[in-house]
């Protein structure tokens, strides 16, 4: 029996050598549990016991580091692991999620210092470090008892541990050997096969799947750039010489008098512009996703969600309008040439910065961003002038991506447009604070307006079309104590539609419509017509007059046989026009 006790001493080694961090981890699942509200139900038990073996194994790898005194890295990371993942769920609803994971993976510099400059401010910061306090102090207090339990008590205990441990291992062991294949994946597709899907029980396993679904999405990239190279065009008539495809950010279109006369008065020139008989209006147009990376992709990207195969077999439309004879033009106050100092250019950005993907979309793009959109405006404005001469003499596509209303929103608009103040507003969600965030959001829309129409003055004299529309919507404390976005993945018809649901809207000039009165009819006829941002590119293949196997009638919003009964899916493959009705 003395091998058996050498085993047993040697199992528990580990723990009893980091005995107040195991319990802090453990403590912390339970304070997890309950925060987020995981199993309360029926799956209590999972829930607290499968994290045993990952504790366990953070324990063994603190006693590997312990003889070169690196046993407090493992304690920090493994902590932080925990504390981020309660801090996720008190502020954005949500665990761990690819969607965060992806988010925090393409932040760049400035939107990194943004949001930590904002952080303490944020409740959820404190209710989070108070939760990492209490998990520390149960485990020193119950580690300072342990020596005062009788042995009977604690021989049962170690033999409970030890049978739960070897439990969890187990039933966690297939999720790690599931979890090391996700990162040899070909494609998302199998990704989100449940034949490969790990078991995400634990904040690690979860961050861990997370940046595997980002490493596996550069490698499809492999598949994507041939499909590009392949691009087909069949004819081009270059009915709409001059082409502007304006991507807003975190536009939420019940904050604008456009959607909605309640508002404040956020887009007094857009407002002007609809007036006057320039800017058409589109009623009924949702995204597919609330994170800018899977929006761009989707707008991009020829695919439609109904094809048998993958995105990546199919080819960008800047690159199809390249190939028709067009030159495109891609101005971004968030991806640049560069990167954008951040690690969105080997990740999620491939899609506009590969090498490859880049020359074959673009014919100039812009290298650095500003403080402001005005700036990407200025910086657009000098780029014509100099480079083109002043005149838009070949046919053009320019598109025009903005930071807009992205948070933090005291930090996109200048001192001179703060017009709205907290004082001015009724506090219906989130009290003072609220408020304040609200007057916020209001002067961010009031300055994209402002940039939106100084954009246009550009293109205004020529016989030019531009086609607005935003990423995704965004939440300010529109119907519940919350700003920002949250996790795509549990939709409901509140977060549809002030998440999912965009302004959207068409702007022509004098000599478009002149010149195109066909064009004009069409661009009437679908107003009301319901719509998702991903089909952009049918709709801009029609205003160029473009030829091409990718392009189809039923997903073109001009097209006479566009399809306007097809389900619209968003977020995890959920039919938005079934869901929101629950809410009409």
């Amino acid at each position: 029996m003395n091998w058996l006790k050498r085993l047993y001493r040697y199992f528990l080694y580990p723990v009893s050598t980091n005995r107040t961090f195991y319990l802090t981890m453990l403590f912390l699942a339970v304070i997890l549990t309950i925060v987020s509200n995981i199993g309360m139900s029926t799956d209590i038990f999972l829930a607290l016991l499968i994290p045993l073996w990952g504790a366990y194994l953070y324990c063994v790898l603190a006693t590997l580091l312990r003889p070169v005194r690196l046993h407090w890295v493992v304690w920090i990371v493994a902590i932080l692991f925990w504390l981020t993942e309660i801090f996720s769920v008190l502020f954005y609803s949500s665990l761990i999620t690819v969607r965060l994971v992806k988010l925090v993976l393409e932040t760049d510099t400035r939107e990194a210092s943004e949001f930590l400059s904002g952080l303490w401010a944020m409740p959820a910061l404190w209710i989070t470090l108070a939760c990492g306090v209490v998990a520390v102090l149960l485990a020193k207090r119950t580690t300072m008892l342990w020596p005062s339990l009788p042995n009977k008590v604690r021989k049962v205990l170690f033999g409970l541990f030890c049978i739960c441990t070897l439990w969890s291992a187990v039933r966690g062991e297939g999720s790690h050997i599931k979890l090391i294949r996700c990162f040899s994946l070909d494609s998302v597709a199998q990704l989100n096969d449940e034949r490969y899907l790990p078991c995400l029980r634990t904040p690690a396993i979860r961050f861990a799947y997370g940046v595997a679904y980002s490493v596996v999405t550069v490698r499809e990239y492999k598949i994507l750039v041939p499909a590009v190279e392949r691009t087909q065009v069949d004819a081009c008539t270059f009915r709409s010489p001059c082409i502007v495809l304006i991507i807003g950010e975190s536009f939420n279109k019940y904050h604008t008098p456009l959607y909605n006369e309640a508002s404040l008065p956020t887009t007094p020139n857009l407002c002007r512009l609809r007036d006057e008989g320039q800017l058409y209006l589109f009623s009924d147009v949702v995204t597919q996703s609330n994170l800018t990376a899977q929006v761009m992709q989707n707008i991009l990207s020829t695919w439609s969600e109904d094809e048998p195969d993958n995105w990546m077999n199919h080819t960008l439309f800047p690159a199809v309008f390249r190939k028709a004879g067009y030159d495109v033009y891609y101005w971004s106050n968030q991806f640049v040439a560069d990167g954008g100092g951040g690690l969105f250019s080997n990740l999620g950005g491939a899609l506009l910065n590969h090498p490859d993907l880049n020359r074959l979309q673009f014919t100039a793009r812009n290298s650095a961003t500003f403080a402001y959109d005005s700036g990407l405006n200025t910086n657009l404005r000098a780029f014509i002038a100099d480079s083109l001469g002043g005149t838009l003499s070949r046919p053009s596509l320019f598109i025009v991506h903005y930071i807009g209303q992205h948070v933090s929103y005291a930090d996109r608009f200048p001192s001179d447009y703060n017009r709205f103040t907290a004082d001015s507003l009724s506090p219906t969600y989130g009290g003072a604070h609220g408020c304040e965030i609200r007057a916020q959001y209001a002067n961010a829309t009031l300055f994209h307006d402002h940039c939106v129409n100084e954009l246009w003055q550009l293109f205004a004299d020529h016989d030019a079309v531009a086609v607005y529309l935003s990423d995704h919507g965004e939440e300010c404390y529109d119907y519940r104590n919350f700003y920002e976005r949250s996790d795509q993945n549990h939709l409901t018809p509140q977060v549809a539609r002030y998440q999912f649901e965009i302004p959207f809207f068409v702007l022509t000039s004098d000599a478009f419509r002149t010149n195109h009165p066909d064009l004009m009819e069409q661009i009437r006829a679908a107003q009301n017509k319901p719509f998702v941002n991903s089909d952009i590119c049918h709709m801009l293949f029609s205003l160029a007059g473009i030829e091409t196997p990718d392009y189809r009638t039923d997903r073109d919003l001009l097209s006479p046989q566009y399809n306007t009964t097809r389900p619209r899916y968003i977020g995890d493959h959920v039919d938005y026009n079934t869901l929101i009705r629950q809410i009409q």
